[in-house]
């Protein structure tokens, strides 16, 4: 673990000009340990096809070390997955890509965002319940890692008032 982080500049880009390619191996990196939420290219790319989804990287020295895959449907947002280098955790990078996803959403009009996370995956959950998420729920069994073994999601949400200010679920 990191005990402080080192001086970068981040920028956030669209996936647009990077790449789909790009995101599939940054996912790779991400999840290299064996959780079974790999996604194939495949699966990423129909997923970028969906109307509403949008892809955000964090880019540090021209090189994406971040990224954020949305979906906005009406006035929801589902963050269905975040990642960053796992060499580069703690380092501001999610906390750089989810300003992003909270200014994505002011644009969008978005009253919900919300996501799961592994229920074992305390590191993320702790990260977003700084992000001023809230758990709403649990979906048993949801998760299939690659041994076979299920595990549950935590669903947890953040909700916007008219003006983007979080407010309890």
């Amino acid at each position: 673990m990191r005990t402080s982080a080192p001086a970068m500049t981040v920028a956030i880009e669209e996936l647009g000009r990077l790449g789909a390619e790009l995101l599939s191996a940054l996912h790779l990196r991400v999840f290299a340990e064996d959780t079974g939420e790999r996604w194939r290219t495949v699966d990423l790319l129909e997923v970028l096809r969906l109307p509403g989804a949008l892809c955000l990287f964090a880019v540090c020295e021209g090189t994406p070390r971040g990224y954020a895959l949305l979906r906005f449907v009406a006035d929801e947002c589902e963050l269905l997955s975040l990642g960053v280098d796992p060499g580069l955790r703690r380092c501001g990078i999610g906390r750089r890509l989810m300003d992003a996803v909270r200014a994505r959403c002011r644009a969008h009009g978005t009253a919900r965002l919300f996501l799961e996370v592994r229920e074992s995956n305390l590191a993320a959950r702790s990260f977003y319940r700084a992000q001023d998420f809230v758990e709403i729920g649990r979906r048993r069994n949801y998760y299939r890692r690659s041994c076979g073994r299920l595990e549950d999601a935590i669903t947890m949400a953040r909700v916007f008032t008219r003006n983007c200010s979080p407010t309890p679920p």
